[in-house]
C-alpha cells in the first residue's frame, strides 16, 4: 500500500482455516514500515464476507509507532462465527487504522485495507452430530413451516438433530406411535405457537405428551397469540412472522440449544470419568 511517502507491508497468521458455526478463532498481525516516514498504528481488524458494514469488523486496539525500516507484531484479533452461517467458503480482508508523520504533522488514514478478499478465505463446515435431539411441534401452515425450516437449517448446521414428523416417514407404522416415541426420546421440545398451531388438535396433543413426560418445553410464541394450557407462565421466545422478523429470535434460540447440548456432553464425559476411576 502506498500514499506518497508512506508505505507498509502487513502479514498475518490465522490459527486455522476451517471453522464450525459458533466457533472461535484468532489472527496475529505483523507490520513492517517500508516507507520514509514514521507511522503510528492504533487499531487492527478483520472483516468477513458476512459483515456488511465497516463498523462491524472484529477490532483490536494497539499503540505502536514504527520508524522507517522497523517492524513489529501488532497483536491478535479474536473473532467468532455466527450460529446461522451456512457451510461454505467465506472471504475475509484485514485492515489497520493508522496515521503517518508528514511534514504537516500526524495524518490519520482511518481504515486501510491490507488484504482484499480474493484468495483469502476460511471454510465453514457443518458441525458433527452432538447427539442432541429437538422435537418440534407445529402446524402445517405455510408461515409456520417457514419458521420450522429456518430453525431446522440453523440447528442442523450446528450438529443438532431436529425431529419433524412429516420429514421422517415410517411407512406402515401408526403415526401417533412414531410421534410419541420420538417426543419421549427428545432432549427438548420446541412448540411453534402461532394462530394456526393454537387451533391444531395435534399440537395440543403433543404438548400434553411432553408435559406428562416432564419434558422441558420451549415455546416460540407469535406476537399477540396468547399461550394456552401448559404454555401459560412458561418463559417463551416471542417472534413476528412478517418480513423474516422471526430470524433473530431463532438464532438466539439456536445458541441456547447448542449450549445445552455442550453441557449435556460435558456431563456425560464426567460420568464416564467417574466410572473409570471406580
Amino acid at each position: 500500500m502506498t500514499t506518497r511517502n508512506w508505505t507498509w507491508l502487513l502479514s498475518s497468521t490465522m490459527n486455522k482455516k476451517a471453522f464450525y458455526p459458533m466457533g472461535e478463532g484468532y489472527i496475529d498481525f505483523h507490520l513492517k514500515n517500508t516507507g520514509r516516514v514514521k507511522i503510528h498504528v492504533y487499531q487492527i481488524g478483520i472483516e468477513f464476507e458476512w459483515q456488511k458494514r465497516l463498523d462491524r469488523w472484529f477490532p483490536s486496539d494497539c499503540d505502536i509507532v514504527l520508524d522507517p525500516g522497523e517492524d513489529a507484531d501488532l497483536g491478535r484479533v479474536e473473532f467468532s462465527i455466527p450460529v446461522d452461517l451456512k457451510p461454505g467458503k467465506q472471504s475475509y480482508r484485514l485492515g489497520v487504522r493508522m496515521s503517518s508523520l508528514q511534514m504537516s504533522g500526524w495524518q490519520k488514514h482511518n481504515i486501510v485495507r491490507a488484504v482484499r478478499g480474493k484468495g483469502h478465505d476460511i471454510k465453514i463446515n457443518k458441525h458433527p452430530s452432538r447427539n442432541y435431539l429437538i422435537f418440534v411441534s407445529h402446524s402445517n401452515d405455510q408461515f409456520d413451516m417457514k419458521v420450522v425450516n429456518a430453525l431446522e437449517d440453523i440447528l442442523d448446521n450446528n450438529g443438532i438433530d431436529i425431529y419433524i414428523a412429516e420429514k421422517r416417514p415410517k411407512y406402515g407404522e401408526l403415526l401417533w406411535v412414531k410421534i410419541r416415541r420420538n417426543l419421549l426420546k427428545a432432549d427438548r421440545t420446541i412448540i411453534i405457537w402461532t394462530k394456526s398451531s393454537s387451533e391444531s388438535g395435534d399440537v395440543r396433543e403433543e404438548i400434553g405428551i411432553a408435559t406428562g413426560a416432564r419434558k422441558k418445553i420451549i415455546p416460540v410464541l407469535e406476537k399477540d397469540i396468547p399461550p394456552k394450557g401448559s404454555l401459560i407462565g412458561v418463559e417463551a421466545i416471542p417472534i413476528r412472522l412478517e418480513r423474516n422478523n422471526y430470524l433473530p429470535p431463532l438464532k438466539k434460540l439456536a445458541e441456547e440449544v447448542v449450549e445445552e447440548a455442550e453441557e449435556k456432553s460435558k456431563r456425560k464425559k464426567q460420568r464416564k470419568g467417574s466410572i473409570k476411576k471406580e
